[in-house]
């Protein structure tokens, strides 16, 4: 805003006229998907966290509704479904080539329950992590 404004209802005017090119720019900014991108990069470098929605919409300033609704929008997937997909492609990746346990895999994939684990990876893999590990064995 300028110095040199000494009336009251000048500045009131410039402050208005501030505030709604903030919230144009902030509009444009969601509705041009990027912040929704940044959702998905979070998720991608913190799969192995306790991520929530209501932690999503605090990082990133948006509503739980905003988020869920444009990420489904943008990706054509829920970002549970998102989140435990990426999850299970981590574990496929490590069940053929590490030695590691398959609680510890587990562990490293963000879940406290190995069993709860392989209930999601054979769901969403159609079989169970150790059946997995043996069928992509290196011979």
């Amino acid at each position: 805003l300028p110095l040199w404004i000494n009336d009251l209802d000048e500045w009131e005017q410039m402050l208005i006229q501030q505030v709604h090119l903030t919230i144009e720019s902030m509009n444009l900014h969601a509705a041009s998907g990027h912040g929704i991108e940044e959702v998905k990069d979070y998720l991608d470098k913190h799969y192995n966290e306790d991520v929530s929605l209501p932690a999503l919409s605090e990082q990133f300033h948006f509503s739980t509704q905003y988020i869920s609704k444009k990420f489904k929008d943008t990706y054509g997937v829920t970002i549970v479904a998102y989140l435990t997909e990426l999850r299970m492609e981590k574990a496929k990746a490590l069940l053929e080539s590490t030695a590691m346990s398959i609680a510890e895999i587990a562990e490293q994939l963000g879940y406290d329950d190995e069993n709860y684990f392989s209930k999601v990876f054979k769901k969403q893999v159609g079989l169970s992590p150790f059946p997995y590990r043996k069928l992509h064995e290196i011979k």
